[in-house]
């Protein structure tokens, strides 16, 4: 696995634009899946939220029970948490990560292993290491095997 990898601390919990760059460069590079990964409650779907507030989407809301969300027609949100990767699989997420897209993956580790064997590159991995009342450390690393 080809991966280049970087941490990134960051004192804003709402405005890290630093890590938003880096989402976009991915994105416009060709990239539309990003895993997220971290403990319960590290801000996975609060970074998801930021990301679409800086587009000017609102409304972004964890979608843990329903698996899947679309908004703006090009943003997508995933929760794997309550959701096994065979289910997962069996609902068809393969399917909507291939949609035009930017697509986040909340514990979506075990479908980053998937895309990987069946070459859905690039992925970008963001794990949040360390969460604080205003501040987060980052592990991003983008994968392109």
């Amino acid at each position: 696995m080809n991966a280049t990898e970087y941490v990134l601390s960051l004192d804003a919990l709402f405005a890290p634009n630093a890590l938003f760059a880096a989402i976009d460069s991915f994105r416009d590079s060709g990239g539309h899946v990003v895993i997220l990964s971290g403990a319960l409650a590290c801000g996975k779907t609060t970074l998801v939220q930021a990301y679409a507030a800086q587009r000017g989407i609102s409304g972004v809301s964890s979608p843990t029970f329903v698996l899947a969300q679309c908004y703006a027609e090009d943003l997508w949100h995933y929760d794997l948490y309550r959701h096994p990767i065979e289910q997962a699989l069996a609902l068809g997420i393969l399917d909507l990560i291939s949609v035009k897209g930017l697509h986040f993956v909340e514990w979506g580790e075990d479908l980053g292993e998937i895309c990987a064997k069946l070459g859905i590159m690039p992925l970008l991995n963001i794990e949040i290491m360390e969460a604080a009342a205003n501040r987060r450390n980052y592990r991003i690393s983008i994968c392109t095997c």
